[in-house]
């Protein structure tokens, strides 16, 4: 099974602080659905509203598992 066949179609949320790694991860991972925050407040609105498969999380000054809870 090829790896793009295990990620088409998942919901990933990826939160980073920087534009360039946003961009580059949504390419990379382009056969998922992607939605992207650039904050903790951002990601956290999104975490309480809807399901993500995968959450991909570099945030500056807080804990990734914070956001999680």
């Amino acid at each position: 099974m090829d790896k793009n066949d295990l990620l088409t179609g998942k919901k990933v949320l990826i939160v980073d602080d920087e534009p360039d790694i946003l961009e580059t991860l949504s390419d990379l991972l382009e056969m998922c659905e992607i939605t992207e925050a650039s904050s903790f407040g951002q990601a956290k609105g999104l975490l309480e509203t809807q399901p993500f498969d995968l959450a991909i999380l570099d945030i500056m000054g807080v804990s990734g598992y914070e956001i999680l809870k």
